[in-house]
């Protein structure tokens, strides 16, 4: 009966294996599927001997191939029922061996539990912890903010990520990040007790700050926050790692672990344009995500309607005063003919993407219709914005001469803008992907110049037509700040230099407009002269501008 109670036993931890929450983790799963046969063999080799070993050494060679099967094809809960199963039919044959091989077989077995319960803490200790920093890691924080959270025991789940961290560790051998990863641990674990510290991704930490009202909250992090902007000593460097914390309490802002670690991201993306570098989440961060996310969807399906539309804003040679060319401009206009803002759908083009499918839409139209008023007799120059991911596309060249030749356009009647900042983040791959085209007619030009920072021997070396001074310093014009005019009359001198056409954008006053003229700026655009208009209202331009020509040659 002894021996039938061990049988049991063993089913017994059969049943423990097979639910997840006795084990903390699958790593204890997986490594139990080795260990485990080495483990039954060593225990009951040792204690066996006589007529009896060598049926128990086949039963457990039985074993051994049953949890190695079980490895690859069915959990390893199947393969200790499997294993419970043969030793309780031997001890149903107990009646033919002596108690005290029995005995042994008892105590073999309790060693094999004794083992596995060995292995199971062990186990699930290391499933606990970030083995590069030896902190908690991502699984631990969620359990110590769920507990603190089911308690109510108040205190706070913090979130704090280093921006320059990312591009630094992959600079780094594998070693030297481990390296400078334990030295940044160590450095929030002084500067953050008695708070738990976790690694929860690769540059960013949580803290469980428990038992802590939000003033004790307020002072831990601003301590800590004033010890992380001391710049690291490593290896023969200095640098700063642009420490930023997002802080969520736990209970006010959040009664689960996965709430409350959503709501401390969502401050932390606000602490990372706070002066302290310090935010705390609020319910109307979490209605600015949502409204993002709405208008996201939104941008999606009206990129799929067709509701972007180009308007067309005049650029005026100041020479004679003319229209000679104009800048597409994307505007959003639903289906119920609301117009909405540049400023709100254009940012979140651009962070999910969808700048590219709107950006070429934007062009391909604008093609069509400069090809159309040049067919009416009233060519003008139209410039298209490219966006960084339209740029970097390697069938962007491609891409642009089918919109060209579809539309029937001159292409030396398109001209390309493209960010200083874009062009400069690979000068190679930006001359590979103008070259075709500047071949082909098509013109380009340096948007926002002024506000990069490239050199003027990186600016010689680029394939380009055209510089456009960049709003900011035409508006400070305005209030007569000497710099911006010095830094106007820079770039003017060096466009004539390079042999470079100027466009001087966002020109609002006739001061402005003379200031540019008389320094030889050769276009000029802003609501001085037009507002940014649909395409059959800037048609009405070219046809006043027109008949305005036909009476004046008639005059004359």
């Amino acid at each position: 009966m002894h021996a039938r109670a061990q049988m049991r036993h063993v089913r017994d931890i059969a049943g423990m294996l097979s639910r997840p929450q006795t084990l903390g983790a699958g790593l204890l799963r997986a490594s139990l599927t080795v260990v485990a046969p080495v483990a039954l063999f060593t225990s009951i080799a040792a204690v066996f001997g006589g007529p009896l070993a060598i049926t128990i050494a086949a039963i457990t060679a039985g074993s051994i191939g049953i949890l190695l099967a079980a490895r690859l094809q069915r959990p390893l809960v199947e393969a200790i029922r499997e294993l419970a199963t043969k030793a309780e039919a031997l001890g149903q044959d107990s009646r033919e061996r002596p108690d005290n091989e029995l005995d042994r077989m008892a105590r073999a077995l309790d060693a094999i539990s004794a083992r596995i319960d060995t292995m199971g803490r062990q186990l699930r200790r290391a499933s606990y912890v970030d083995s590069i920093t030896r902190l908690a890691n991502h699984e631990r924080f969620l359990l110590a903010i769920s507990g603190a959270a089911q308690t109510a025991e108040g205190g706070a789940a913090a979130v704090i990520a280093f921006s320059r961290l990312p591009k630094l560790l992959q600079s780094l051998t594998p070693e030297a990040a481990n390296e400078l990863l334990r030295g940044i641990a160590a450095r929030l674990i002084e500067g953050a007790r008695p708070a738990l510290v976790a690694r929860i991704g690769a540059a960013e930490f949580g803290l469980h700050v428990p038992n802590t009202t939000p003033a004790e909250i307020v002072k831990l992090t601003h301590d800590l926050m004033s010890s992380l902007s001391i710049p690291i000593e490593w290896r023969g460097h200095t640098f700063a790692l642009g420490a930023s914390c997002g802080i969520a309490l736990i209970g006010k802002d959040g009664g689960d672990a996965q709430t409350l670690l959503r709501h401390a991201r969502l401050a932390l993306e606000s602490a990372e344009m706070a002066p302290s570098r310090i935010a705390f989440f609020t319910p109307a961060l979490d209605r600015a995500v949502t409204q993002r996310l709405t208008l996201e969807r939104e941008l999606r399906a009206a990129i799929e309607a067709g509701e972007f539309r180009p308007y067309f804003q005049p650029k005026i040679n100041l020479a004679n005063g003319r229209i000679e060319g104009c800048e597409a401009l994307a505007r959003w206009i639903r289906a119920d003919s609301t117009l909405v803002s540049p400023a709100r759908f254009i940012p979140v083009a651009e962070e999910t993407g969808l700048i590219a499918p709107l950006s070429d839409a934007i062009m391909s139209e604008a093609c069509w219709k400069a090809a159309a008023w040049a067919r009416n007799g009233r060519p003008v120059k139209i410039a298209v914005n490219v966006s960084a991911v339209q740029f970097c596309d390697r069938r962007f060249a491609d891409k642009v001469m089918k919109c060209v030749t579809a539309a029937g356009l001159a292409p030396s009647l398109l001209e390309l803008e493209i960010t200083e900042s874009t062009l400069m983040a690979d000068q190679e791959a930006a001359v590979r992907a103008i070259e075709p085209l500047r071949e082909a007619g098509v013109r380009f030009a340096i948007d926002d110049f002024g506000c990069g920072h490239s050199s003027l021997a990186a600016l010689a070396k680029l394939p380009f037509d055209v510089i456009k001074i960049d709003q900011q310093f035409v508006r400070a014009l305005a209030h007569g700040e000497p710099q911006s005019g010095a830094i106007v009359e820079v770039i003017l001198a060096l466009g004539k230099t390079l042999g470079l056409e100027t466009v001087a954008e966002g020109v609002e006053r006739i001061e402005e407009a003379e200031f540019m003229r008389a320094r030889g700026c050769d276009w000029a655009q802003g609501f001085l002269f037009s507002a940014a208009v649909p395409a059959h209202s800037f048609a009405e331009l070219l046809s006043r501008q027109c008949a305005a020509d036909i009476k004046d040659a008639n005059a004359a």
